[in-house]
């Protein structure tokens, strides 16, 4: 990678999300309709580099996914708008992130996550990414 082009860097949270819309959160054991389920890749890295080459900025993708049939789909929207995900790790063992997110119709939201890959990080890992960033400075 070269000082002189611009190029953003997103190293984190890779994740499936689950999201779905309800009219109100449910109460102690309560079973609740919910309407509206999106399946989509996501997390915070993810979701940057996705809309930073959505605008034309050059965007690598640093993070980890599982070996489970969850990643690839996680990675399809970064992949569609050639995000470069070279520094992405299938890790063995693991499942790719889950994210459970609920939104009311006031827009409230909450999330449940299961990190599970985006926490798998070995030294060699961050030697890696911190490697990656190193070759990026001017």
């Amino acid at each position: 990678m070269t000082a002189d082009v611009a190029i953003l860097l997103a190293l984190g949270s890779i994740n499936l999300d689950l999201q779905v819309r309800a009219e109100r959160w449910p109460g102690p054991g309560e079973t609740l309709q919910v309407h509206d389920l999106l399946r989509t890749g996501g997390g915070k890295a993810a979701n940057r580099a996705f809309l930073a080459r959505r605008l034309g900025v050059r965007a690598c993708l640093i993070g980890h996914v599982g070996d489970d049939d969850f990643a690839e789909e996680t990675l399809r929207g970064p992949r569609a708008v050639d995000v470069d995900l070279s520094h992405v790790t299938r890790v063995a063992g693991q499942a790719t992130a889950l994210a459970m997110i609920v939104v009311r119709a006031d827009g409230d939201k909450t999330i449940l996550l299961a990190a599970n890959a985006n926490d798998a990080w070995s030294a060699g890992d961050v030697e890696a990414a911190a490697q990656v960033v190193s070759a990026c400075e001017p």
